[in-house]
């Protein structure tokens, strides 16, 4: 993280001589004198700044020093007396804007009261925003954070009590331009009402979010959220379920608009709660409108097709049909629209409409006008369109999953389901709930489905029309395809049989026996078979009546002579205490509600909205399935494995950032507690990918380090018996560390940085023949080898900076990138010390670099210096091209043909990008052999505030188009004003056949790109 400052170019004169001694601001009588009571009279500072033009300062950057005089005066609009707000007060001044202080204290309403006169001190704060809501602060762990309590009187200087501002009127129809000027003011919105009846403003049960959001609406429809905090006082209070108007602090995250309440005071609902009105197509917003209206339901919003984001940002936009992805698209108000920033990311659920207008599947939707109908939320860390359910080519008609036309409640007969209503079904159901209740059998979209969430208690019956005939086949199955959400028992959904049903009326009068299947019913989607004889009704009975209750669909209902054999479900191994001995998946299944046991099993996917997803396709990150077999499909033999957010349990398992990881075995330890309604681990905490090493969360020292740090002992690396020690030279958190076999450093987004490791004892090379240092070292994001020297001193007694060091010259070759094994010369050396200094400058670029082995011992016999051979890339110097395109590249718009700076050649290509612009070219490789990847650029422009503009993203696939390899790395780009070289190796897995060669260029860079290799090692 880097921190900025700005210098004020005006002199601030300052008033001397006029400083009170007497305290100006309104006091308690029976309050003493204390944070919010500063001798300066606040009239007698002058105010150099407003709230706007301090804002207007701001550079962007995670958090901005104040280092010259700033002064701001405002007018406190927050309070925390009644627990709403926390640590932190909202002030606004005379021109209507405002800015949230963060302040490491509570009862701020006693010093700092709403309607009271501060004025501030910005000199040596920080300014930084928090999704987006501008903040003033002090800095905590780099990062910004609350004005420590012993310092707020010194910055913030309490003024008169006043009156509370005006409030600004918002019209949630009619949204002003420039609504990001009102955040951090006071508000007031007329004619709202919450949405939820009968709802508390908050949830106050246990385990519950610390804060709830609740939507208020007006009557189109348009919403707007007030976010409340359980913590305060009027937390389980019911909101009023009439309309009216409230005024409260208007605040944003992530492009969201909300209300922060100071108290249910300022809630004035008195008139009669009103009807919403659906929205209506015909009103649809543009993208521009949309951006600032997150938050709103059910909202219509139109716009053209212009291209799709497939990875995590929008950096990752991909214009029109290149790379393009079936999960989401994104639309624009002009069809020629090349910048995802004036764009909208649109979300496409699985089913009916990703179905339907997915472009990776309907390519010609491309650059078309599309009406979609969803919610307005962040997407891709953007303002986005979420659940998606209806869409429109013309604004006129609407398309939309089929919903039948159902009765508000059933008692008794329900409605008729015919099986052409189901799927491959001829047999006709009735229906019949043994209570009122709003839960019953119906169908749509090819199946029949019940579901009793949060709806009255019920048994609800589908029943056979007439008797089913099993006469015709010995033995005979009735075959149910069927899917099974939330899963509880398969008491609660019975399959029945009955000889004297009256074909009418209600089914408890008959008698009725329960089908058992051949299979295991669980959760999933299934099909399951039950063997039956003679002629009878046969009855589905979902018992929806329990504290947890399922759902239920039925796709399918046949009757079949043919027996299906169900996959034996493998037997239970181990005890899970240990990595030993480990829980397999069956046995975890059966051993629930235990805490800190290991399971073990192979990553097969993914599980969301309670179904199985199989391999990568819509793969979440928040968890994994595993099954004992790779090739399992059956979701009851599989456990769902939660992997927390920001954990670095995530960051290494998740098979949507570690795809490679699909169909490893992995170890976790967890506890074994259902997840996703059925058995699962949950609270992992640690995990190993051989069943042998135990990966665990390394603690990071955070502190600022100047000088000796912790020593690294040679057991903590791989294969070595040198012990060292770490050594700052500049004050950073960022010093040598070991985990994981390996000592490791990388100062990005650190700042400047020159850490050392350094021998803790000499090394004698003088007792070999031909001495030489054999280091396994890996540099990843490479700013330049200088940035990773490995150095000796014969002087050297404790601090790095005072001794003389000498460069080991290289043995061989030292890549500027990739895992290698480097042998340094020793040669007429004797006792020297040895040290791997790394540097890092002031920027958000650094070097990574691991080591993971040092060796002294005799030179090695001579490697084979590689070899390789012909460029397998197809004119990777761009020197033929057609129609003003290279020949045999993929490549975007925004490239040309350059012919005055070139590498080698004649011709090269440059690239000018206002979005993601990939180049690309897929061809043949062989498997188990190494290569080496060769590409000379020259940055022209790169991009502000990123780790890089250039990055290689390359794949590698199987036979059956498998991913079974990346090879992937930044590109250096800052301060390059000639040719550069990006050179690495890699070695393919044995399956691979084809290398899938991709370069991105992100957004506003410009590089021309030359004399690109592929080659195969040949010795």
């Amino acid at each position: 993280m880097k921190t900025q400052t700005f210098n004020k170019f005006i002199q601030l004169l300052l008033i001397g001589g006029l400083l009170s001694a007497s305290f100006f601001g309104c006091k308690k009588d029976n309050e003493p004198d204390g944070p919010g009571t500063d001798p300066e009279n606040p009239d007698d500072i002058e105010i150099t700044h407003t709230i706007k033009e301090l804002i207007d300062l701001y550079d962007d950057s995670d958090m901005m020093l104040i280092s010259e005089e700033v002064m701001i005066k405002g007018t406190v609009i927050s309070s925390d007396e009644t627990g709403n707000v926390y640590k932190s007060i909202t002030i606004q001044d005379e021109e209507g804007t405002g800015i949230q202080i963060k302040l490491n204290k509570t009862n701020l309403y006693l010093d700092y009261a709403q309607g009271q006169t501060v004025v501030v001190k910005a000199e040596d704060l920080y300014l930084g925003h928090y999704g987006g809501l501008m903040q003033l602060g002090g800095e905590y762990e780099g990062k910004l954070g609350n004005i420590e309590a012993d310092v707020i009187t010194k910055h913030i200087i309490a003024g008169e009590q006043g009156e509370m501002p005006q409030p600004s009127i918002i019209d949630l129809n009619n949204l002003p331009d420039n609504l990001s000027n009102l955040y951090n003011t006071w508000v007031t919105i007329k004619d709202v009402q919450f949405v939820d009846e009968d709802s508390t403003y908050a949830d106050v049960s246990e385990g519950a979010f610390s804060a709830t959001n609740r939507d208020l609406t007006n009557e189109e429809g348009k919403i707007i959220i007030l976010r409340n905090s359980k913590y305060a006082t009027w937390a389980g209070e019911k909101m009023p379920n009439e309309s009216g108007e409230i005024s409260a602090i208007l605040t944003v995250f992530n492009g969201t608009n909300q209300l922060t309440l100071n108290s249910p005071e300022d809630v004035k609902f008195t008139n009669a709660r009103f009807e919403i009105k659906d929205g209506d197509i015909a009103d649809a917003l543009t993208v521009a409108e949309a951006q600032k209206a997150q938050g709103q339901k059910s909202t219509w919003i139109k716009g053209y097709i212009i291209g799709t984001i497939n990875g995590m940002s929008l950096d990752d936009f991909n214009l029109g049909l290149t790379d393009v992805t079936h999960t989401n698209f994104v639309i624009a108000d002009s069809k020629d629209e090349t910048d995802p920033q004036n764009g909208m990311p649109i979300q496409l659920p699985a089913g009916f409409i990703r179905d339907a207008i997915n472009v990776k599947d309907h390519g010609d939707l491309m650059g078309t006008m599309i009406w979609l109908k969803g919610d307005l939320e962040p997407y891709f860390s953007a303002p986005g369109l979420k659940q998606t359910d209806a869409y429109s080519f013309d604004g006129e008609k609407i398309e939309e999953e089929e919903t039948p036309d159902l009765p508000d409640f059933v008692e008794g007969k329900g409605l008729d389901i015919l099986g052409t209503e189901l799927t491959n079904t001829s047999i006709d159901f009735t229906t019949w709930n043994e209570a009122r209740s709003s839960a019953f059998w119906y169908a749509a979209n090819g199946n029949a489905y019940v579901n009793a969430y949060n709806k009255e208690a019920v048994t609800s019956w589908m029943i056979s029309k007439e008797k089913v005939d099993f006469t015709q086949y010995s033995p005979a199955y009735l075959n149910v395809k069927e899917k099974l959400s939330f899963f509880t028992s398969t008491d609660d959904v019975k399959v029945m049989i009955s000889a004297d049903y009256s074909g009418t009326g209600d089914p408890k009068a008959a008698t009725w026996s329960v089908l058992n299947s051949t299979n295991e019913r669980a959760q999933g989607d299934l099909t399951s078979q039950f063997e039956a004889s003679g002629e009878a009704y046969i009855a589905f009975v979902y018992n929806g009546t329990g504290d947890n209750v399922m759902s239920w669909n039925i796709y399918t209902v046949e009757v079949s002579g043919d027996e299906i054999t169900p996959p034996e479900k493998p037997e239970a191994e181990g005890d899970g205490e240990s990595l030993a001995t480990a829980y397999n998946v069956t046995a975890a299944q059966e051993n629930q509600d235990e805490n800190d046991v290991w399971v073990k099993g192979k990553i097969v996917g993914t599980l969301s909205n309670n179904n199985l997803n199989l391999g990568l396709s819509g793969a979440v990150a928040s968890n994994i399935a595993i099954a004992v077999n790779e090739d399992e499909t059956l979701m009851a033999n599989v456990v769902p494995v939660q992997l927390p957010n920001n954990s670095f349990i995530r960051e290494q398992v998740n098979i949507v950032d570690n795809p490679d990881n699909l169909g490893k075995q992995v170890w976790i330890k967890g506890n074994t507690i259902a997840y996703f309604g059925i058995p699962g681990l949950k609270s992992p905490t640690s995990f190993s990918w051989d069943g042998l090493t135990e990966e665990e969360e390394e603690e990071i020292p955070e502190e600022e380090i100047e000088g000796a740090g912790d020593p690294i002992s040679g057991s903590s690396l791989t294969n070595t018996s040198i012990n060292f020690t770490t050594f700052n030279a500049i004050s950073s958190t960022e010093i040598w560390t070991a985990a994981n076999g390996k000592a490791s450093i990388n100062a990005y987004q650190k700042g400047e940085v020159e850490s050392w490791l350094i021998s803790e004892n000499t090394i004698d090379f003088s007792t070999f023949t031909t001495p030489r240092l054999y280091v396994s070292e890996k540099i990843t994001y490479s700013q330049g080898i200088e940035t990773v020297k490995v150095l000796y001193s014969t002087d050297y007694s404790g601090d790095p900076t005072t001794a003389s060091w000498t460069e080991f010259t290289v043995d061989g070759d030292r890549n500027n990138g990739g895992e290698q094994r480097v042998a340094f010369n020793a040669e007429g050396l004797n006792a020297v010390t040895i040290a791997f200094k790394y540097t890092a400058d002031d920027s958000d670029y650094a070097t990574g670099w691991d080591i993971e082995t040092v060796e002294a011992k005799e030179k090695e016999s001579a490697p084979v210096d590689p070899e390789y051979g012909d460029n397998i890339i197809l004119n990777g110097g761009f020197e033929t091209w057609t129609n003003n395109s290279p020949d045999n590249w993929s490549i975007p718009s925004e490239t040309e043909i350059e012919t005055s700076d070139v590498q080698e050649g004649s011709s090269a290509l440059k690239i000018t990008a206002t979005a993601r612009r990939d180049l690309k070219q897929s061809f043949d490789i062989e498997g188990g052999e190494e290569y080496k990847i060769t590409v000379w650029y020259k940055p022209l422009s790169t991009k502000t505030n990123a780790n890089t503009t250039f990055r290689m993203w390359s794949s590698i696939d199987d036979a059956d188009g498998t991913e079974v390899g990346t090879v992937q790395g930044y590109f250096k780009d800052d301060e390059i004003t000639d040719w550069e070289k990006y050179e690495t190796t890699f070695t393919t897995d044995p399956t691979a056949t084809t290398f899938n060669f991709e370069i991105r260029t992100y957004s506003e860079g410009t590089v021309i790109y030359d004399n690109i290799q592929v080659q195969k090692r040949t010795n």
